[in-house]
């Protein structure tokens, strides 16, 4: 009977502990939310009752600041961040000190001009007085790779090189410019999936006589999604039904390992002058 009790008493304190720990986790995930909504809002307030009076942020450059220091920057305008987000959040717990690991990205503007965010963070908390403060951070700042970069003029090439497919009227020459999931929305609101816009120039259904785009502006997120829009001048049939028209077009592009794919076209018509 004793023994009985004394493992019901150990089972009891295993489970309270790893309540316990998940609710610490918990506690630890929000005070990083709120600190990152807190600094995106240049909040010196709440962003120094996050901050233990010990705190010190090492930054990517090497140089160091303290809790005070970061305030007063804050405070005064030379430091001001926008939208920071972190993801990728790791958290491992000693009792009543955790270390957070996480990617941190958003935007600061200083004296010198507006500089993005893209780093590796390492933050360690401390429990004080029941709630979790900050009492460390190191940043690693992630270097841009120059293969990765976003280059416009490489997408423009991509789009000739599309339209030069498309006026082949070659299914073969075409399909490799398409992602798995590609949509196209054409100007009467119907739409054709990768499959049906392939088998439809391979059985001769589609066909191209000229394509021109003119006005591109391009929008780029990251280094793996961009949009262009502009005014597509085409010369089409569809099964035999003259689809030529002057249309406002949005595509949306994604990269794919070292080459770009078309996820996403729509067509809307635009009236006559």
């Amino acid at each position: 009977m004793k023994r009985t009790i004394l493992i019901a008493a150990m089972l009891l304190a295993a489970s309270s502990f790893s309540f316990g720990q998940a609710n610490d986790e918990q506690a630890i995930r929000q005070t990083l939310t709120d600190l990152m909504n807190a600094l995106s809002r240049n909040d010196v307030d709440t962003t120094g009752r996050i901050y233990a009076d010990d705190y010190v942020i090492g930054l990517a450059d090497g140089s160091s600041t303290t809790k005070a220091q970061r305030l007063n920057a804050i405070k005064s305008g030379d430091l001001k961040y926008q939208s920071l987000v972190f993801e990728g959040l790791k958290v491992r717990q000693y009792g009543n000190t955790a270390v957070a690991n996480y990617h941190v990205t958003g935007k600061t503007i200083t004296r010198a001009g507006e500089q993005p965010v893209n780093s590796q963070a390492m933050v360690v908390l401390v429990k004080n007085g029941g709630r979790w403060q900050v009492v460390s951070s190191q940043l690693t700042d992630i270097a841009a790779s120059p293969s990765s970069a976003v280059d416009e003029k490489a997408l423009n090439q991509f789009m000739d090189d599309y339209f030069v497919a498309l006026k082949k009227n070659s299914a073969d020459a075409i399909e490799p410019f398409f992602a798995g999931e590609y949509l196209r929305v054409g100007p009467d609101g119907s739409t054709l999936t990768k499959e049906q816009a392939v088998g439809a120039m391979r059985s001769g259904d589609l066909k191209y006589e000229s394509v021109v785009a003119e006005g591109r502006t391009w929008r780029t997120f990251g280094n793996d999604t961009a949009i262009v829009t502009s005014q597509a001048t085409v010369k089409a049939s569809l099964k035999g039904q003259d689809i030529s028209g002057t249309y406002r077009a949005t595509t949306v592009l994604r990269r794919v390992g070292d080459r770009w794919v078309i996820v996403s076209t729509q067509l809307s018509p635009l009236a006559a002058k």
